[in-house]
């Protein structure tokens, strides 16, 4: 099944999804980390795996008037914790192939001499401990080689046997971009609160999520390799001083559909307790709709033999001419079918003006034609729906599409294991898409004054209070509001001040304009 707009509203949205897309989000860059030739090296309780030393924001908050977001959580804005930034724990021998489990390296590497080189954690290593220390790739593609890697975060004052609750975050990036390092989710305010936090990478783009001939269906690269990184976290989180029985999975956007991809019964394995799903974001068709064009723009055969003949350059170049002609995620998983879920409980969230910062929306809002569109035409013949949208609507019809659309079929399907989460905001001050993450995170003193602080000068209530709800949940403590239920219960956020309240339904309109195919 798929999600489609009837008449002429799938119209417009086709003309505007992709253009909305490629808008650029803040750069999914690394993150400053210390400098690896002269930060402290220190062993996690175990002694297996070696990490460094680092304090929370300390330039930042010495120098930044809203020192209160790391101090409110933490209570020291110089707390210190211990990070371990490149373990691997998956290996490649192919582009297309299936990963194994990384085992622990057996030799000694010069992290100077290798400082800023694409090299993973298993090339780092003494024979009793793994120097994580070591710059990785963040490619959208992997070759053969390569490893699969994670970053690691826990309390500089953790102990073996400690049993800390666990978050393994997998990064947003429309399942083609993206990092795990970026600094909305460093993983230091969880840190404060005594929660480790692990951060993924997995295969991106066709390497991750391109389907062939004899895969099983549903099952995808990209999928595979953060199901290893849970297992990998089962056999070695330990170490850390983490609690493997008491782990949760959160993702964003693109991340947050592969969570909840691994909650479909087919995959779930027990990996994870419960989850925490930001945004989530599936492709609205099938492969085979653009399988034709793609092979044209790449000039081989859709297997793993025709694209392993192009070069890694030539590869992505032929990719983005792609990626410009078509409109809607390019790749992911497909079709989302929420009756497939487990038994798991959810945590949904969304933002009410997600793509409010787009441009070709907003272009097309403020366009003295956008009157005359299809989608104007489509909503004035369907008053019920119209009520519910502005004339100014493309800003809202892409946030209704591609999210919260998603979040209404996937809670109506388990409406009393999942609870929701609405974020609202004005025009002034919208709710954007991302700007929730550093909220949830307890980052915001991190990205202060950057372009990563999506929405500028947040309360401190509200930060507090979305920290706090996460933390409650990651504990192993059921949400303080109801369940999605029968009565399609939402729990809206006001942006303004953090004030919260229940709301009956606040999605129903979307079930009248968004359908999906069965």
């Amino acid at each position: 099944m798929f999600i489609y707009v009837s008449g002429f509203i799938g119209l417009a949205l086709i003309f505007v999804l992709g253009i909305a897309m490629m808008v650029s989000m803040p750069p999914h860059s690394a993150d400053s980390y210390p400098d690896y030739t002269t930060a402290q090296r220190v062993l996690c309780p175990a002694g297996t795996f070696v990490g460094i030393k680092r304090n929370t924001h300390g330039t930042r908050e010495t120098h930044n008037s809203r020192t209160s977001y790391a101090q409110h959580s933490a209570g020291n804005a110089h707390s210190e914790q211990h990070f371990y930034p490149y373990i691997s724990y998956g290996k490649l021998s192919s582009t297309y192939g299936d990963a194994v489990l990384a085992s622990h390296p057996d030799h000694n590497v010069d992290y100077g001499a290798n400082q800023g080189a694409d090299h993973g954690a298993a090339s780092a290593s003494t024979t009793t401990a793994v120097d994580t220390t070591i710059p990785g790739s963040s490619s959208s593609y992997a070759f053969p080689g390569h490893d699969l890697q994670l970053s690691i975060t826990t309390p500089a004052t953790v102990q073996s046997g400690d049993d800390l609750p666990v978050v393994v975050f997998i990064h947003g990036g429309a399942y083609e971009g993206g990092s795990r390092e970026e600094p909305w989710f460093s993983g230091t305010g969880f840190a404060a609160r005594n929660i480790i936090t692990v951060t993924i990478s997995y295969r991106l783009s066709l390497a991750g999520f391109l389907p062939f001939y004899a895969d099983t269906p549903g099952h995808y690269r990209g999928v595979n390799d953060c199901l290893l990184a849970l297992d990998w976290v089962q056999k070695h989180i330990e170490d850390f001083g983490g609690d493997p029985t008491n782990v949760t999975l959160m993702g964003q956007s693109a991340g947050a559909g592969i969570g909840l991809w691994l909650c479909r019964k087919d995959h779930y394995k027990g990996t994870f307790r419960r989850a925490w799903l930001m945004s989530p974001a599936f492709p609205a068709s099938s492969f085979a709709r653009r399988k034709t064009l793609l092979r044209a723009s790449l000039g081989v055969p859709l297997t793993r033999e025709g694209l392993a003949k192009l070069a890694p350059e030539k590869l992505t170049r032929r990719y983005r001419r792609f990626r410009k002609m078509y409109l809607d995620l390019t790749v992911g998983p497909y079709p989302w079918q929420p009756s497939e879920l487990a038994e798991v409980p959810i945590v949904l969230s969304c933002l009410e003006q997600e793509f409010y910062n787009f441009a070709p929306a907003i272009k097309l809002d403020q366009s003295r034609y956008g009157a005359t569109t299809p989608v104007r035409a489509f909503m004035r013949r369907m008053y019920r729906v119209a009520r519910h949208y502005r004339w100014d609507s493309y800003k809202q019809l892409l946030t209704d599409f591609f999210f919260r659309c998603i979040i209404e079929k996937t809670a109506a399907a388990a409406p009393h294991s999942t609870w929701v989460i609405q974020y609202s905001g004005s025009d002034a001050a919208p709710g954007v898409h991302c700007a929730d993450i550093p909220w949830i995170f307890n980052s915001q003193a991190e990205i202060a004054g950057t372009s990563w602080e999506l929405l500028r000068n947040p309360a401190q209530e509200l930060v507090s209070s979305s920290h706090e709800r996460a933390v409650r949940f990651i504990r192993g403590h059921k949400p303080d509001w109801n369940p999605y239920g029968d009565s399609a219960q939402v729990l809206s956020v006001s942006l303004a001040d953090a004030h919260a309240t229940l709301v009956a339904d606040p999605f129903a309109h979307l079930r009248g304009v968004f359908r999906r195919d069965e």
